[in-house]
């Protein structure tokens, strides 16, 4: 009976609690709204509802003390400081976390990275409200990272987003840690090609995962194993356990057909990409790994008509299926062929190794010493390990790649 009292008890605190945050928040986001259109009387009235609900929301105590401070009410300003400091010693953190996230869903980046930078180091320990919108930062930078921003600051965005899942995932006890935030560090780092970073994330994490999601553990050992890989280890299992805890998801069977690659069991491969595709035809690295393949096998012909069908049917130019079907062409001595797509995928992602590298063997084939030069130095300026590795992908081009990438390529 104490029990289920216990348990009563809690969950109508959890009640109480949601209530307050949505009411407290409902105003703070409606004087937010007043703010912008000029309406600062109102706006600064919101502020004091949302306090009156909940004395501990930071940003509206923030957003309020600043409006006193501008408005020569510097006492009562001044009072609201040590009440709120009183009442969340880390209020000032709290609340600037949660205007950095107002910044994001306002679209207004550049202000919150700036504001976002200016506040590190973030001072320890952090409240758990602050973690959670940690996570929430980290995962809107991430998404932003990944749309059309300028090139300068599509990669300040994402340095972003790897700090704030990474401040999120150390400053909480690791048994108060979501998956999701230490899966969402990983690709952050998977993209900046910080595979020593991943290993260190996920192999104490991947000590003791009873307990979690099968899709989310498989997705923890795909990143460790492929991590092992670009960085000349051997994956230890790791991408067999993943198709053993997700069989029905395509990324695990295309993660280990990579693999199978790159130690030269192709036939194997042939085996991992036929049961990806099964899973999900659609896919662009599907589809060109499994073209990379047929160079191997010596069916390139047949390779060239799959994406060229390919490539009409997608609704939207793709940069992986330009560039490998570049490179088929260039294996045929047909290099002018691929003039056209390779220049069409390097405008499209002229960062991308994958990309990169068809268009250094393309461009060397074609002689233009220009632009081999170009597409060197951007393959210089990315990590010697994410080069080499994918570089693992093109047998038939190592000589190439080594003469023109000496220091990053096998």
């Amino acid at each position: 009976m104490i029990q289920q009292a216990q348990s009563v008890s809690d969950v109508e605190a959890w009640r109480i609690n949601i209530r307050v945050q949505t009411f407290a928040n409902y105003h703070y986001q409606m004087g937010l709204a007043l703010e912008r259109t000029g309406d600062l009387p109102s706006a600064h009235a919101s502020y004091r509802a949302a306090l009156t609900v909940d004395p501990r929301h930071a940003a509206a105590a923030m957003r309020l003390i600043a409006a006193l401070d501008r408005s020569g009410q510097q006492a009562e300003a001044a009072e609201l400081h040590a009440r709120s400091l009183a009442l969340n010693p880390a209020y000032e953190v709290e609340g600037t976390l949660m205007q950095v996230l107002d910044l994001l869903n306002a679209g207004k980046t550049e202000e919150a990275l700036t504001l976002f930078s200016g506040r590190m180091p973030l001072p320890q320990p952090l409240t758990a409200r602050s973690i959670q919108v940690l996570g929430d930062i980290g995962n809107t930078f991430y998404s932003l990272s990944s749309t059309a921003l300028q090139e300068i600051l599509a990669p300040k965005v994402l340095s972003a987003a790897a700090d704030a899942f990474r401040i999120a995932v150390t400053s909480a006890p690791t048994s108060e840690l979501e998956t999701e935030a230490v899966l969402q560090y990983v690709r952050s780092l998977v993209r900046m090609g910080d595979q020593a970073g991943v290993l260190a994330i996920l192999d104490p994490f991947l000590q003791a995962p009873n307990g979690l999601p099968d899709a989310l553990v498989a997705e923890a050992f795909i990143w460790r194993g492929l991590a092992r890989l670009a960085l000349d280890r051997q994956p230890d299992g790791d991408l067999d356990r993943a198709v053993g805890l997700d069989g029905g998801n395509w990324f695990t069977h295309y993660a280990q057909a990579l693999e199978r690659f790159v130690s030269g069991a192709y036939a194997a491969c042939r085996e991992s990409l036929a049961k990806a595709q099964g899973l999900n035809s659609r896919i662009p690295h599907i589809v060109a790994l499994g073209a990379h393949l047929a160079v191997i096998e010596g069916a390139v012909s047949d390779a060239i008509a799959a994406l060229e069908t390919f490539r009409k049917e997608l609704p939207y130019e793709e940069p992986t299926v330009l560039s490998t079907l570049a490179g088929l062409y260039m294996t045929q001595a047909e290099a002018e062929k691929a003039r056209e797509p390779i220049g069409q995928a390097l405008s499209l992602a002229g960062k991308d190794p994958w990309v990169l590298l068809h268009s250094l063997l393309v461009y060397d084939a074609l002689g233009d010493a220009e632009r081999v030069a170009a597409v060197t130095g951007s393959l210089r300026s990315l990590p010697a390990h994410t080069v080499r590795f994918q570089a693992r992908f093109f047998p038939w081009g190592s000589e190439v790649l080594r003469r023109h990438l000496l220091s990053c390529t096998p």
